[in-house]
């Protein structure tokens, strides 16, 4: 490898993304981790970095929390992968909105990708995907990404999914408290949106909320959770639709 720096940025509330961003990375090196789980400073890439970027799929869409903190992130011409994660659904129009933010900030997509991960609000959705057919999509797309930045290969292709984007929804799903909370703030510290109270941890702020479920897969006592009428009945819609078994696709 020639380039001087490889970065890895993710957006990866229950770890998947982050995981799937890391395989990817190994096959290029040694690289660094900027997670975008928390306000970052403005960063500027060179052109012989090469940026790996992961975000997970929320609703057909990149989550706007993770958009937003992608534009500190700027290239010049900066070779850079884009991935997405989603749960078995569909990944709809976040893939080219990712590609299309992505270049819009200065960077060149070498190669994009929808991997598939445990759904994070309907975990029996996709629980072992990654699954080993998975990983060696994973490592293949690496591989092909690698190949074409080595070739100095940075043509376009195209992507699927529609502009205009679909609408972004407010989704209605909150993660609640069970009573077995021991208030260690562990939640508080993985929300990214700061919609926890660290004085007390019991109290979420469902106008800051983004449905993430950061905070219960953080949690160590497994006190937060996704309960009640509303969640069961989006649980009868969504789980049924997800049953098929959906492959990676990725795009070079």
């Amino acid at each position: 490898m020639t380039q001087n720096y490889i970065k890895q940025v993710y957006f990866s509330p229950t770890k998947t993304t982050c995981s799937i961003v890391q395989r990817i990375a190994f096959c290029f090196g040694k690289s660094d981790q900027i997670s975008l789980m928390k306000e970052i400073e403005p960063l500027y890439c060179q052109k012989d970095d090469i940026v790996i970027f992961g975000v997970p799929v929320f609703a057909g869409r990149i989550p706007q929390m993770a958009k937003q903190r992608l534009k500190k992130i700027k290239g010049d011409q900066t070779p850079a992968l884009a991935v997405v994660v989603f749960g078995n659904r569909a990944y709809e129009d976040a893939l080219l909105e990712l590609k299309t933010d992505l270049e819009e900030n200065g960077f060149v997509v070498v190669g994009a990708a929808a991997f598939i991960a445990r759904h994070s609000l309907f975990p029996t959705i996709a629980a072992d995907r990654p699954d080993v057919e998975d990983l060696k999509l994973i490592d293949g797309f690496a591989s092909r990404c690698l190949e074409k930045i080595q070739k100095q290969d940075f043509s376009s292709f195209p992507i699927p999914g529609n502009f205009p984007y679909k609408s972004v929804s407010p989704f209605p799903l909150f993660p609640s408290v069970k009573e077995n909370c021991i208030g260690c703030g562990e939640c508080a510290k993985a929300c990214p949106s700061g919609a926890i109270s660290s004085e007390d941890p019991k109290k979420t702020d469902t106008s800051l909320c983004i449905s993430c479920a950061a905070c219960v897969y953080a949690c160590p006592v497994h006190a937060r959770c996704f309960q009640g009428e509303v969640y069961e009945q989006a649980k009868r819609m969504i789980v049924p639709l997800c049953r098929t078994y959906l492959k990676p696709e990725f795009f070079v």
